[in-house]
């Protein structure tokens, strides 16, 4: 007679494991146990009994080559159920030299290359078609510069166009593109780059041209944009520099957009604003008004911004080796804009990794939107401490690699969200070292590496990892399994116990993940003999 530990698992996110199967020949009682590694963290599970023979799960080989950390993504014949891999995308090349890296499509199985993200970097890269799983807007926003143009693609446009949507996301000139679901009329001023936010509804893509001009792009339907353009007016040159700001190019980025705040700086310029307009703004004529200065020239029907101002000291800027900004994201499961910065402080400045709590930010907005309040950062210089005592921000510098924390760091290879809550970048240090790291949190920092075999959630169903040798489709089979043994139903736990199973002979049980987080299981108890 068996007893004791019957069975253990450690469950990674969304997977389904049988935990135990009762071959003793006889009846067997059980204790179902459950653990996070966390003790805030709470994980949705499910649990069957059942007498037939289904397997946990289904691998099957989709390609038989096995891919490693620097394949950033995958391509799949099929984005919910791949069968084939049918290309791939990772940054040209991961040499440490002080060199800049471009991100690259490569098909199979025709070998060629569909091109690189060339000087159209700066714009935002989804990785799969189904682009509002991932948090962004239910439009997606492309550029291409070639024709001075800014088109958005639903989901099934996105679908339609396969292969074609992912090269043209990372090679501007791209042909022949997708067709779109809207293109909108010529830009003005455009011809130093580009921004977009694809989080926001109306997905606004902010542009600037050598005079300083500006350029919003917004979608407002199928088949209807607006474009707002401000030449002496704009923001960019009545407050920061008139000059020519510089190119938003690799590895030369100057302006950022991501979950409702957009960042504007300058190549030769100290000061930089930070311009919260919110996801889901009121009204979004405040796209507009985010480039426009000053406030008499304002859409009159249009939601105000909020203008942070941050002037760090004299010759901190790009031009002299010092860019502002490292990188600027928003993450959609926490709800959280992450900008590494260097910013003003009560004694001087320092590099800092701003977390900004959007929560905040929105309340404020709602409060303020149509009052001169709106800004109370537009005429002077805010510091950390300001911010962090609003509530709008937090501090969390202290686990940034070294490589970020210089006031010399620069970006080598641009910041891409390659899966859902993966985000990847190439960064020079101040002493020319350049390394590549990932982040799921922009708190905590893994360094790419070509140890590390390739792995990804394409669904909360599908997973595709490498084994060194090949790759692997893995499909959970847990709804295959009957619900008359139904025992648990994505029970939220951390520290779960559930007593008094009695299994006949034969019975398996299965355990299902439904959460991101993994958890420690097992199956405790004794057979008869």
């Amino acid at each position: 007679m068996a007893s004791g530990r019957l069975g253990s698992a450690y469950i990674e996110p969304f997977r389904t494991v049988q935990l135990y199967n009762n071959s003793s020949g006889g009846a067997a009682s059980l204790s179902l146990l459950a653990q996070v590694k966390s003790s805030t963290s709470n994980v949705a599970i499910s649990a069957k009994i059942d007498g037939g023979s289904t397997a946990a799960e289904t691998t099957a080989q989709i390609d038989s080559n096995s891919y490693n950390k620097e394949t950033l993504k995958l391509l799949y014949n099929n984005n919910t159920t791949p069968t084939s891999t049918i290309g791939k995308i990772a940054y040209a090349s991961y040499s440490t030299s002080n060199s800049d890296t471009s991100l690259t499509v490569t098909p199979f199985p025709s070998g060629t290359a569909a091109g690189t993200d060339g000087t159209g970097h700066s714009m935002p890269w989804c990785g799969t078609t189904k682009f509002t799983d991932w948090g962004y807007a239910p439009q997606f926003p492309i550029y291409w510069e070639g024709s001075a143009y800014v088109r958005y693609y639903n989901e099934a446009a996105a679908a339609a166009g396969g292969f074609n949507f992912f090269a043209a996301q990372v090679n501007k000139n791209w042909s022949p593109w997708p067709s779109q679901t809207h293109q909108n009329t010529s830009i003005n001023y455009y011809n130093k780059g580009a921004c977009a936010d694809p989080y926001c509804i109306g997905a606004p893509v902010f542009l600037h041209d050598n005079n300083a001009y500006q350029t919003v792009v917004y979608y407002t339907g199928d088949t209807s944009n607006t474009r707002a353009q401000e030449a002496s007016t704009s923001l960019y040159r009545q407050q920061i520099n008139s000059n020519d700001p510089g190119t938003n190019e690799r590895p030369d980025k100057l302006t950022y957009a991501s979950g409702g705040m957009a960042v504007f700086t300058h190549t030769s310029a100290t000061r930089y604003y930070f311009v919260y307009y919110g996801r889901n703004p009121a009204n979004t004529d405040v796209f507009g008004n985010v480039i426009r200065y000053p406030e008499s020239t304002f859409n009159s029907a249009g939601q105000k911004p909020l203008w942070i101002r941050s002037d760090p000291q004299a010759g901190i800027q790009h031009s002299s080796g010092y860019p502002a900004i490292t990188f600027h994201e928003y993450h959609p499961t926490k709800n959280k804009i992450y900008s590494c910065a260097t910013v003003r402080t009560t004694s001087g400045y320092k590099k800092a990794l701003l977390e900004w709590q959007c929560d905040a930010l929105d309340a404020y907005m709602t409060a303020n939107q149509f009052t001169t309040n709106s800004q109370d950062y537009w005429q002077s210089a805010a510091t950390l401490e300001n911010l962090i005592e609003k509530g709008w921000v937090l501090d969390k510098t202290d686990n940034l690699p070294t490589e970020f924390l210089t006031f010399q760091s620069k970006v080598r290879g641009s910041m891409k969200r390659f899966q859902k809550d993966l985000w990847a970048i190439k960064i020079k240090g101040s002493d020319g070292t350049n390394k590549f790291y990932q982040t799921s949190d922009f708190e905590n920092w893994t360094e790419i590496s070509s140890s590390t075999n390739y792995e990804e959630i394409v669904s909360t169903d599908i997973q595709v990892k490498s084994t060194g040798s090949v790759t692997n489709s893995i499909a959970s089979n847990f709804d295959t399994v009957p619900d008359a043994g139904l025992i648990e139903h994505q029970t939220s736990v951390n520290n779960y116990e559930r007593t008094g199973l009695v299994m006949s002979n034969n019975d398996k049980l299965y355990v299902r993940n439904h959460s991101d987080t993994a958890i420690a299981v097992q199956a405790m108890g004794y057979e008869e003999t």
